[in-house]
């Protein structure tokens, strides 16, 4: 590393994020698989036993999106585009 690329290394802000990471698992589903696995709209869930066979159901019947998150991981994201 030059003398130069160490001196804009030491003067960069750095932010260190340190949490649990989650998975948000979305995708536009019918209200009976709602309703079937007893998860209600708008709200966030832990899975539980009961849960496990929808995500199976859900990558081999819809398209669902992984959306990386967690609190730690969303301040950081914000942070970088700040």
């Amino acid at each position: 590393m030059s003398t130069e690329e160490t001196k804009k290394a030491e003067t960069t802000p750095m932010i260190l994020g340190m949490g649990n990471p989650l998975l948000d698992i979305s995708a536009n589903v019918p209200m009976e698989l709602i309703t079937r696995y007893g998860v209600e709209l708008n709200s966030a869930a832990l899975a539980e036993e009961k849960h496990m066979p929808v995500y199976k159901e859900l990558v081999e019947s819809y398209e669902p999106d992984y959306i990386a998150g967690g609190a730690t991981q969303n301040t950081i994201r914000v942070a970088q585009w700040m």
